[in-house]
């Protein structure tokens, strides 16, 4: 149960399916997307236990965090801007950016 942090392992199985990008698939390792199929119990439990999450963490997330909803990359890309620019007309400091791309 939640109450015991415990999750009964029926709900931790899924099913994975692939789901064609293009018809008809011409590879396998670029055409077919895996889609997982989980229990409907086990979506529900995660969507109170995502609820009762979010619910703990208004007020704790710096402002300069993008993820949460409600933010964006250009929100993140227009304040990296503005501390550029910002740094760059005292006319005493440089700047220096790192861009790092973590997708697949």
């Amino acid at each position: 149960s939640m109450k015991e942090a415990n999750i009964p392992s029926p709900l931790k199985s899924s099913i994975v399916i692939p789901v064609p990008k293009i018809s008809p698939p011409q590879t396998i390792g670029n055409d077919l997307r895996p889609i997982s199929l989980t229990s409907s119990m086990a979506k529900v439990m995660g969507g109170f236990t995502c609820t009762r999450l979010l619910k703990d963490l208004e007020g704790k997330i710096d402002p300069r965090q993008y993820a949460p909803k409600g933010h964006s990359t250009t929100d993140a890309l227009l304040y990296m801007m503005q501390t550029i620019h910002e740094a760059l007309d005292g006319g005493e400091a440089g700047a220096r950016t790192f861009f790092a791309d973590f997708s697949k």
